[in-house]
C-alpha cells in the first residue's frame, strides 16, 4: 500500500470516528487530494443490526440493487433487512444529500467509509452508486470500512465479483473484533447483550467531537464473554461448513449439507478485501473469500490483539503482507522468515486452519480448470450448432424445421435430434457448473459466452419445443412456457445473461441484435393458444392471442421474425382456428391474406 493510500486510509479512519455519533446521516471532506469523502453515521440501536427473522434476512430492493443475483437462475442474494432498511432512510430521507452529492462529485474519485454499522451503509451506498451508473464507465469509488459487520450472503459476494466490484471494497478488521462477526450469530442469542456493546464501541468526550482511545484492559471488557462465546461458536460454525464444502471431493461436504438443514445457520459471507490488523503494526491482506471466512473465525484465537472499535483510531499500519499462494501455505509455522508463511504466522494459525486456507486456493485452482475444460467444449458446440444451422436452412423452403422436426419423416429429422441431444449434454455440463459456482464468477457476463448461450437458445429451443409437443409431453408436465417447469434451466440461463448485459451496453452494440429479439418459445405460444382454442374456444383464449398478434406485428416490423414462417404449417393451423370477425380484425390479417401455402400442407397434431 503506498504512502497516498495510507494517508487516505489514515484520514478515512478518522472521519468515520467523528461520523459514528454525528446527527447527520454523513460527513463529507474534501481535503485529501480534493476527493470527496463520505464517512457514514453509525448507530446503537439493536433493530438497526437485526429486524425481522434470526438473521434478518431480506431480498435486496430491485430498484436500487438489481444485479445481486445469481443470473442464470435468478436467485435472488440475501441482505440484512436492518441494514438494508437503515440505508433506504438515508436515501429518502429529505436531509440527506447522498443523491445530489454522489452524482454530482462522480467524475472525481468518491471515497465512502464508516465504522462498524456507518461502514455498512458505506457498503451498501458503494453498491448503490455502481449499479446506477452500471451503463457509464465504472465509476472511481473506493469503499474503506472499519469493523463493519457482513451485510451479505454468498450471492451477494457472488455478484460482486462478478461485476468486477470486489476490489472497490477494503475492510479493516481487528481478528478479536465481535462486530465483522456479528451477523454470524442468531439474533435471540445476542439479544440480550447486544445493546451493552454497540453502548460501549465508541467513548466520545463530552466536549467534542474526537473519540478518546479506551485503554486495553477496558477494551477486552466491551463486551461479556457470554456474546463473546456465542460468536465464537457460530463463527466455527460457519467455518466448518464451509471447510467442509471446500473439502467436499473428499467427501464431508454432504453430510454436513445434510445437518445445514437441520442447523440453520448464517447467510453472511465476506466479500471484497479484508486487512487483519494484527499486533505491531502488521496487517495480513486477503483477497480469496473463502479464505476471509476461515480467518474471521481462527484469528478469534489470536492473543494479544485489540477486540474493539476504539483501537482502528491509533492503530499504525507499518507492514502489509498479503496472503496470496493459498495453495502453497506450509502446514507449520517453523520457516517464520519464508514470505509466503509469514501472513499466516502472524495470525498465528493452527494446522487446520492452513489446511482450511489450501483448500480455499485448491476451490479457486479448480474454478479455473474447470473453465478451461469447458472452453473446450466449444468446438463441439459451435459443430453442433452448425449441423443443426444447415438442417433449418435446408428445411426453410418446405415448410420450416420447426414442422419438419415435428413430424420426424426423414433421416435429416433424426440426424439433427442426435445432434441435439449432443449439443444439450455439453451445455447442461455448463450449466451444472454455474449453477454450482464451480467457475470463475465473471463467467456469466463472459461475452463470449453470453454469445454462445444466446445462439444455442435461439436456435435450439424451437427444436426442443417440437420434440416436446411431438411426444404430447404437456399432458404430463403441463404446457411448455418460458416460467414453467417443463421449459429446461439451459435455456433460462443464457436468457438471464442476455437480458443482464443488454442492460450494460447501449442498444448500438452487437448484444441487441434484432435476430435475438424473437421470444424463443414463440411456436410454444402458437401450440399453446392451439390447445386452449381447441378445449376452451376462442373466448378464453382472446387476450393472450391480442397481446401475440401484437408482438408479432413488432417482431415482423423490426426485422426479428421472418414472414415466411407465417406459412408454416402450425402457424397457418393456429390462424385458422380463429374466428373470422377476428380475423378479419386482426393486426397482421394484411400478412396472411392470400398468403400462400407451404408446399407440403401437413400440419402435425
Amino acid at each position: 500500500m503506498e504512502d497516498d493510500d495510507l494517508q487516505l486510509v489514515r484520514k478515512c479512519c478518522s472521519l468515520a470516528f467523528r461520523a459514528h455519533d454525528s446527527d447527520a446521516h454523513f460527513v463529507k471532506d474534501n481535503s485529501v487530494g480534493s476527493q470527496p469523502i463520505f464517512a457514514f453515521q453509525g448507530s446503537r440501536s439493536v433493530d438497526h443490526w437485526f429486524y425481522g427473522d434470526q438473521f434478518s434476512k431480506s431480498k435486496p430492493y430491485p430498484t436500487y440493487f438489481p444485479s445481486l443475483k445469481a443470473l442464470g437462475s435468478g436467485d435472488s442474494g440475501i441482505l440484512n433487512l436492518a441494514l438494508l432498511q437503515r440505508f433506504d432512510q438515508i436515501l429518502l430521507d429529505s436531509q440527506s444529500r447522498l443523491p445530489n452529492e454522489a452524482d454530482r462529485t462522480r467524475k472525481k474519485k468518491i471515497v465512502f467509509t464508516g465504522l462498524s454499522n456507518g461502514g455498512a451503509a458505506a457498503i451498501l451506498a458503494t453498491i448503490w452508486l455502481l449499479e446506477t451508473h452500471r451503463r457509464d464507465p465504472k465509476p472511481d469509488v473506493l469503499c474503506i470500512t472499519f469493523g463493519a459487520p457482513l451485510v451479505g450472503d454468498k450471492i451477494v459476494g457472488h455478484a460482486i465479483r462478478r461485476e468486477g466490484w470486489s476490489s472497490c471494497f477494503r475492510n479493516f478488521v481487528f481478528p478479536r473484533d465481535p462486530i465483522p462477526r456479528i451477523h454470524f450469530c442468531p439474533r435471540d442469542e445476542i439479544a440480550g447483550d447486544l445493546p451493552s456493546v454497540l453502548l460501549s464501541r465508541v467513548a466520545v468526550n463530552p466536549g467534542g467531537s474526537t473519540p478518546r482511545t479506551l485503554s486495553s484492559a477496558s477494551e477486552t471488557n466491551q463486551f461479556s464473554e457470554k456474546l463473546f462465546d456465542v460468536v465464537f461458536s457460530s463463527a466455527f460454525s460457519i467455518a466448518s461448513y464451509d471447510s467442509c464444502v471446500l473439502r467436499s471431493s473428499a467427501g464431508g461436504g454432504c453430510l454436513l449439507a445434510a445437518v445445514n438443514g437441520l442447523v440453520k445457520l448464517s447467510p453472511y459471507r465476506p466479500f471484497g478485501i479484508f486487512y487483519f490488523c494484527c499486533s505491531e503494526g502488521e496487517v495480513v491482506k486477503v483477497e480469496n473469500h473463502e479464505a476471509v471466512t476461515q480467518i474471521l473465525f481462527h484469528s478469534l484465537l489470536l492473543e494479544g490483539s485489540s477486540s474493539g472499535s476504539n483501537g482502528y483510531q491509533t492503530y499504525d499500519i507499518k507492514k502489509i503482507v498479503p496472503l496470496d499462494n493459498l495453495q502453497t501455505i506450509p502446514l507449520s509455522a517453523n520457516d517464520k522468515d519464508d514470505d509466503v508463511n509469514s501472513g499466516p504466522n502472524i495470525l498465528d494459525l493452527d494446522m487446520d486452519a492452513r489446511l482450511n486456507l489450501i483448500a480455499a486456493g485448491d476451490m479457486e485452482q479448480a474454478r479455473k480448470k474447470n473453465l478451461a475444460t469447458v472452453n473446450g467444449y466449444k468446438h463441439d458446440i459451435n459443430a453442433c450448432l452448425s449441423k443443426l444451422q444447415t438442417y433449418c436452412t435446408n428445411c426453410d423452403d418446405g415448410i420450416g424445421y420447426y414442422d419438419a422436426f415435428k413430424l420426424q419423416q426423414h433421416k435429416a429429422d433424426f440426424e439433427a435430434n442426435v445432434t441435439r441431444l449432443e449439443l444439450v449434454g455439453h451445455w447442461e455440463e455448463v450449466r451444472e457448473l454455474v449453477k454450482g459456482f464451480e467457475l470463475p464468477d465473471s463467467f456469466e457476463t463472459n461475452r463470449e459466452w453470453v454469445d454462445l448461450g444466446t445462439r444455442i437458445r435461439v436456435l435450439v429451443e424451437p427444436i426442443d419445443i417440437a420434440n416436446f409437443y411431438r411426444h404430447d409431453k404437456n399432458e404430463e408436465t403441463n404446457l411448455y412456457k418460458a416460467d414453467s417447469r417443463a421449459r429446461p434451466n439451459y435455456y433460462r440461463y443464457p436468457e438471464n445473461w442476455l437480458r443482464h448485459m443488454r442492460g450494460l451496453v447501449p442498444e448500438a452494440d452487437p448484444l441487441w441484435g434484432k435476430e435475438w429479439n424473437l421470444d424463443s418459445c414463440f411456436w410454444a405460444r402458437v401450440e399453446n393458444m392451439c390447445i386452449g382454442i381447441k378445449k376452451k374456444g376462442f373466448d378464453s383464449e382472446k387476450g393472450t392471442v391480442l397481446e401475440f398478434e401484437k408482438e408479432v406485428e413488432k417482431w415482423l416490423t423490426e426485422g426479428a421474425l421472418s414472414e415466411r414462417e407465417l406459412k408454416r404449417p402450425t402457424f397457418h393451423k393456429w390462424w385458422g382456428m380463429l374466428p373470422e370477425e377476428h380475423k378479419n380484425n386482426s393486426r397482421i390479417r394484411d400478412r396472411m391474406v392470400d398468403e400462400a401455402r407451404p408446399a407440403n400442407p401437413t400440419v402435425p397434431n
